[in-house]
């Protein structure tokens, strides 16, 4: 909007003038030399976005995005080569053991479970890869059953509340003093 365009245009000139007036406190830190500087930043980023179509934050974050990434992505030969090497290694580890080689399905899931953070581990605890499906079916016996949602609801809260989803924890323990 034209409006903006006169505000940066404004503050661009006005700004700094602002902050080099005569004072006592002109090179300090204070509120209002913040104020003045951030203003004037925003009317030059605004400038340059009009201008050029990217704003000095944009080409700032696309620089440094690319200096810091590019370590980390491998063209996709030498990628591949460093997973044969990796896998190379890891059989060469497990002949040494004396364990048995794994297959290239084992592999992966073990990768995939050495890749799993604390976080997820916490989160999802022992549940298996395959815990939607199960879960879906489950559902859709109990729909099929005439059972509704709020049912499913209810019975997974008691399951929680009984804690008999691992196979009965509590009402084993019922048994065996009975």
């Amino acid at each position: 909007p034209a409006i903006l365009r006169s505000a940066a245009i404004g503050v661009a000139v006005l700004g700094p003038l602002a902050i080099l007036l005569p004072g006592k406190s002109r090179f300090k830190f204070n509120i209002q030399n913040a104020i003045l500087g951030t203003g004037t930043f925003w009317a030059y980023n605004q400038l340059a976005h009009e201008y050029t179509g990217k704003s000095i934050v944009a080409r700032s974050n696309e620089r440094w995005g690319a200096i810091l990434s590019a370590g980390a992505s491998l063209p996709s030969q030498a990628e591949k080569n460093r997973q044969l090497m990796l896998a190379e290694k890891e059989r060469l580890r497990r002949v040494k053991e004396g364990l048995p080689l794994l297959t290239s399905l084992e592999e992966e899931k073990q990768k995939a479970e050495e890749k799993k953070g604390v976080l997820t581990k916490v989160w999802m605890g022992d549940e298996k890869e395959d815990w939607k499906e199960k879960r879906l079916e489950e559902e859709r016996k109990a729909l099929e059953a005439g059972k509704g949602y709020s049912d499913l609801i209810v019975e997974q809260i008691w399951d929680v509340w009984n804690q008999t989803w691992r196979g009965g924890k509590k009402d084993e323990k019922k048994e065996g003093q009975d």
